[in-house]
């Protein structure tokens, strides 16, 4: 079949191209779930140094959950 290659070549590219937006959703789904879940902790904390001001331990953790992956100072 003449052409035939040039069609296996242009499947190939379009496998190729639905695997990336795959994954790239895929990572989008979990960037979304781990932001939700950050939000989360945070608003937790929050409500914990809220209903107990004096406990210092609370308000440190709310720091920790405010400051995410950063390293501490």
């Amino acid at each position: 079949m003449p052409g035939g290659a040039g069609v296996l070549r242009s499947l190939a590219g379009s496998l190729s191209d639905s695997s990336t937006r795959f994954d790239e959703k895929q990572k989008t789904k979990c960037l979304a779930a781990a932001a939700q879940e950050a939000t989360k902790r945070v608003e937790f904390h929050t409500a914990l140094v809220k209903e107990h001001p004096q406990d210092v331990g609370f308000r440190v953790m709310l720091r920790d959950a405010l400051r995410g992956d950063e390293p501490p100072e």
